[in-house]
């Protein structure tokens, strides 16, 4: 929950939490009216009252997350895993009767991490154990997609022709 409504401040759309029009931090951290919104059941645990949970909640989300909270959160969000304890994960895993993400396919946020690194292609393989045959058809990938033009009706509908 942290994350979530720290997310509008880091991509700094906004000063503050309470800011952000689509936020719940408003409601559940400042009283403020709003009819879509049911109280959770985890949120009604942090207070006895109102104020109690509005400032208990404040209290949450205003603690910074770390670098690597942050990056771990990411990696289990692109990635598919469940972020928790080994036990909760085979909880899941035996729920659903299948295997659920693995944070180690992170390969798509280690090359965002590194954008503008100057680390070279052949060292960024090697360092992560990537060959460079696979680095080098993503790139022939992508730059196949981009030659190819939008249908000039697509193009005339859309004003772009």
């Amino acid at each position: 929950m942290r994350s979530i409504e720290q997310n509008p401040v880091r991509a700094d759309l906004v000063a503050r939490p309470a800011d952000y029009r689509w936020s719940s931090y408003a409601a559940n951290a400042l009283g403020e009216d709003n009819c879509i919104l049911s109280p959770h059941e985890e949120y009604v645990q942090l207070g006895q009252t109102l104020p109690q949970r509005w400032e208990a909640y404040r209290a949450l989300c205003d603690a910074e997350l770390t670098t690597e909270a942050l990056a771990r959160i990411r990696n289990c969000t692109q990635s598919g895993t469940p972020m928790g304890s080994e036990r909760f994960k085979a909880q899941i895993e035996q729920t659903l009767r299948r295997k659920v993400g693995s944070e180690k396919r992170d390969i798509v946020l280690k090359v965002r991490e590194r954008r503008g690194s100057g680390l070279s292609k052949d060292l960024l393989s090697e360092r992560h154990k990537v060959k460079p045959a696979h680095c080098r058809l993503r790139i022939q990938a992508r730059l196949r997609f981009r030659e190819y033009p939008e249908p000039k009706e697509t193009q005339q509908r859309y004003g772009q022709g």
